[in-house]
């Protein structure tokens, strides 16, 4: 049953993804051999977003935005050099938990800035001024 769901998903976002909420082990659902996040389309990611954010407690909302949003979003960037219009709106949507936004995407995203930084301190020196 997860592997029609997160093909209807990545298809059609209106497609059974209410489902997903309803399902008692919902962290299962994030596994990526299930519903194969991966090959969900920008839409679809920012209506499951939309769910997600608006149905889930502030934990497994974070959970979503860090196993999810956030590495969809980082591969975004890389390939295309700029981020797609609904996954900007995913963003938007996911601030709407804004304690798992903070925890879920911003730290993460802090923390590697930092990594890079750091690894070179010429560059830091560059970076500031």
């Amino acid at each position: 049953m997860l592997h029609i769901t997160g093909k209807l998903i990545g298809k059609s976002y209106r497609a059974d993804s209410s489902v997903l909420i309803h399902l008692s082990l919902f962290s299962v659902t994030l596994r990526f051999e299930f519903t194969d996040p991966g090959n969900w389309s920008a839409a679809a990611m920012y209506q499951a977003t939309r769910i997600f954010t608006s149905n889930l407690k502030e934990k497994m909302a974070q959970r979503f935005f860090n196993l999810v949003l956030l590495p969809r979003v980082r591969d975004d960037i890389m390939e295309y050099k700029k981020l797609n219009y609904h996954l900007y709106q995913a963003l938007r949507k996911a601030l709407f938990k804004p304690g798992a936004f903070m925890k879920g995407i911003l730290i993460p995203l802090c923390e590697v800035s930092f990594e890079k930084i750091a690894a070179d301190p010429a560059a830091a020196i560059s970076y500031v001024f």
